[in-house]
Formats: C-alpha cells, sequence, structure tokens
C-alpha cells in the first residue's frame, strides 16, 4: 500500500522558546550591569570581581563543543530510513 505524500520531518529551530534554550551566564550578566548602574558606571575597579565571573563563565562556555546530532539529524536520518 503506497504510503501519501508526507511533509518532510524538520524541526524549525528558529521557534524555540529562549526557554527551551539554555541561556550561558545569564546570572553573571545580569550581576555585571546592576553593578555598574549601582556605581554610575564608573571605571575604577568597584565592579571587578563581577568582571572576572563573567569571563570566567564565557571562557567556560566557548570551550563546550557543540552537541553534533540534532534533532534534525535523527529526524532525517529516520526520514531515509522510511523510504527504503
Amino acid at each position: 500500500m503506497p504510503r501519501p505524500q508526507e511533509r518532510p520531518l524538520k524541526v524549525n529551530t528558529k521557534k524555540l522558546t529562549r526557554a527551551q534554550h539554555k541561556m550561558e551566564c545569564m546570572g553573571e550578566l545580569t550581576a555585571f550591569f546592576s553593578c555598574m548602574t549601582r556605581y554610575r558606571f564608573q571605571i575604577d575597579g568597584t565592579c571587578d570581581k563581577e568582571k572576572d565571573a563573567l569571563a570566567k563563565c564565557a571562557a567556560e562556555a566557548a570551550k563546550q563543543t557543540k552537541q553534533r546530532n540534532t534533532t534534525n539529524y535523527h529526524l532525517q536520518r529516520l526520514s531515509r530510513a522510511l523510504k527504503r
């Protein structure tokens, strides 16, 4: 029995909400901006602790590798298997 024409299996990642994405270093960024606002953007070393924490978090986030097998990869692989 032939299968009806189906739409390709694909997830539109642009429609994912921000809550589903892991926001890297958001707490550190918020703390740094709060400190800068509290001290009226003075660059005299008052927010060095927050700046260092943000830099450390950003360096750690840059070291992490992206997950290679995404949802779309698996959907395409299953789609090819179903066509056989």
